[in-house]
């Protein structure tokens, strides 16, 4: 994805380059073969974005992506079909904007589920040897029961579901602050991600209970693969770099038309820099 928006003709007002930055002998990366810049231990090419107009701030950054994906982009336009459930379709970010004071248990959600495209999340990292949980031996299995403590915030990784078993009402419930009415006793399943299982996972025998989590801890999470970037025939197409930023030396699978047409007729350098 790119933080920066296609813009052609006038609206382009930044163009690519080569930085200078990260290396201070960037002049000798240009004389280098493919095959020696990707042995290279270190990185030294990178590209930086370069103003071509006074940008006021505030003003959105163009550049320009090239014909190629402009064309692209209006195909898709022209084919695209709205996916027959995009009425139904709410991203997390939509449901964690509605800033539910209420959510629902398992037992509520078998009557009023929550859509498959999301699903309610918490920062919790497994330890087993954490001397804090309550341990217990039931129906083969190891349950460890954990008090919910807002440090369990500060760890890094993704939110892991949580299934919702009982919902408790706070004693210090307001009107002015309904986010403390409801506290949760929650089950706590893996990543959807394999991402860190190595870390704290939690094996099959294993049950992890909190208790007394506050609203605040949990939050809606997009499910894998479902939101607008995933759907089938979503636009994907490449931006294209300007041919006359790479050496010649580099272009040795680029038909010579095309070499010649960037960097002019007049250049008699062939592909990989030998006279023609």
């Amino acid at each position: 994805s790119a933080y920066i928006n296609h813009g052609s003709g006038d609206k382009t007002n930044v163009v690519l380059q080569w930085s200078t930055k990260l290396d201070s002998e960037h002049e000798s990366w240009s004389n280098m073969t493919v095959q020696a810049i990707l042995s290279h231990p270190f990185p030294g090419l990178v590209m930086e974005l370069k103003a071509i107009k006074d940008i006021q701030p505030g003003e959105e950054i163009f550049l320009d992506y090239g014909p190629d994906w402009e064309h692209a982009w209006a195909h898709h336009l022209k084919s695209w079909e709205t996916p027959p459930q995009a009425k139904k379709y709410a991203s997390a970010a939509e449901w964690n904007a509605m800033q539910l004071e209420k959510l629902l248990t398992e037992e509520e959600q078998e009557e009023v589920p929550y859509p498959e495209n999301v699903y309610l999340g918490i920062i919790y990292c497994h330890n087993p040897e954490d001397p804090t949980l309550t341990t217990e031996f039931k129906d083969g299995r190891v349950h460890y029961h954990h008090e919910w403590q807002p440090e369990f915030e500060q760890h890094h990784g993704a939110r892991r579901p949580v299934y919702i078993l009982d919902r408790q009402e706070g004693e210090n419930c307001t009107d002015d602050d309904t986010s403390s009415c409801y506290y949760y006793t929650v089950q706590v399943d893996n990543h959807q991600s394999t991402r860190g299982w190595e870390v704290d996972y939690i094996h099959p025998t294993e049950v992890v209970t909190l208790t007394g989590v506050p609203r605040s801890a949990l939050r809606f999470v997009d499910s894998l693969y479902t939101t607008d970037m995933h759907l089938p025939d979503v636009f994907r197409s490449e931006m294209h770099v300007p041919l006359d930023m790479y050496p010649r030396k580099w272009l040795d699978m680029v038909p010579l038309s095309e070499s010649l047409s960037a960097y002019g007729n007049d250049d008699t350098r062939g592909i990989h820099g030998d006279e023609l």
